[in-house]
């Protein structure tokens, strides 16, 4: 199908509207079977986690499907969570723009960067921060290292930027990565690459220079500023911060909500104790906006900042009932609902982490809002 795409998959094939991508792009692996998530941030390209090294190269379509020769047609749906670039804007499919959006998910860096400076940012700037994004990541691809253990963890880094050895620094990540599950008793099993960015982009004007994460495929992925590595304590805090995150969405199949998202997060970087309370206390509609106010100006910087705080309190008011335990069974309890469960859920608009709440704690969504408040 992709006659016009080179074999290595990173040229754009401009009259075919389709990439070209290989399985083998990164750490040289396949991958084969498919997840689906589908919850709160609708329904997600299934992930080609922990698969048998089967797979085949994919052909990128964008008339919204992704098509294969052993994998089924499937829908995309784009994602709204925070730490997905979808918070920067619906890309509509006859847009340049989702394409590039399409060979970024994929992490095929080269193809979205080429697409990204053909398409241009757009009415308003108004993709120059996911632009941005993009060449963070892309800067770091061409002069980084990859190491693939053959588990759960890929890393990827520059070797000159760091006195640190490849193991003093699969060492930390693996560190901070353990505390979580241990912690909230999950697993490690989906892939996870991480990444640390090339140090010329901890710049003000790259969005989540301070660590992000991006729900990718066939991984997910953390970005985190080569900088952190001076202070081994705080690389390891931001590596639960942003490991909570993966553990969050796998977990939940994508229903957890920013809020819980962030309260997860923070309190599994920086524990449970004393909270900074927030200037301004939302309702959870408002609270999960807050975290998506223009973080450049100083109005916006803090609603965000509050938004984090408020998140942190509601992770340690929940933390102080239950344990760290009871947010690992909080997680759990998304996806735990028989058929008919689902059904009346939706019939009457019930949220899922109002149910979640209710199953573990007791109490539902306005009440632990209401509660935590004081």
């Amino acid at each position: 199908m992709a006659q016009n795409a080179s074999q290595s998959g990173e040229d754009f094939a401009s009259g075919s509207t389709q990439v070209l991508l290989h399985f083998r792009d990164v750490f040289g692996r396949q991958w084969g079977s498919a997840r689906r998530a589908e919850g709160a941030f609708g329904i997600l390209l299934p992930k080609y986690k922990n698969a048998s090294k089967s797979g085949e190269d994919l052909v990128m379509s964008c008339n919204n499907t992704f098509v294969s020769a052993e994998f089924p047609r499937v829908p995309r749906v784009w994602p709204g969570a925070v730490f997905s670039p979808g918070r920067f804007g619906i890309v509509h499919p006859s847009l340049p723009w989702h394409e590039v959006m399409e060979a970024y998910y994929w992490d095929n860096l080269k193809v979205a960067m080429g697409l990204a400076e053909s398409a241009g940012l757009g009415v308003n700037l108004a993709f120059l921060s996911i632009y941005r994004m993009i060449e963070a990541e892309h800067l770091t691809r061409e002069e980084s290292v990859l190491s693939d253990r053959g588990d759960w963890l890929l890393l990827e880094y520059i070797a000159d930027t760091t006195d640190l050895s490849l193991p003093q620094i699969d060492g930390l990540v693996r560190s901070g990565c353990d505390q979580v599950a241990e912690t909230y008793g999950w697993s490690h099993g989906p892939a996870v690459l991480v990444t640390l960015l090339h140090p010329i982009n901890n710049a003000p004007y790259v969005p989540g220079r301070h660590g992000f994460f991006i729900d990718k495929y066939p991984f997910d992925k953390i970005c985190l500023p080569t900088d952190l590595l001076g202070d081994s304590e705080k690389f390891i805090g931001a590596v639960r911060h942003e490991y909570a995150h993966a553990m969050a969405l796998n977990r939940t199949q994508g229903k957890c909500p920013l809020w819980l998202h962030e309260a997860i997060a923070m309190v599994a970087e920086h524990g449970s104790l004393n909270p900074r309370r927030p200037s301004v206390w939302r309702d959870p509609n408002s609270l999960d906006s807050a975290f998506r106010a223009d973080r450049e100006s100083d109005v916006g910087s803090r609603v965000v900042n509050d938004a984090y705080n408020q998140s942190f309190c509601l992770g340690s008011f929940l933390i102080q009932i239950h344990g760290n335990s009871g947010l690992g069974r909080l997680l759990d309890a998304f996806t735990d609902n028989s058929f008919g469960q689902e059904l009346l859920m939706r019939v009457t608009n019930q949220r899922p982490e109002d149910e979640a709440l209710k199953q573990v704690y007791g109490f539902g969504l306005n009440e632990l809002f209401a509660r935590a408040r004081g």
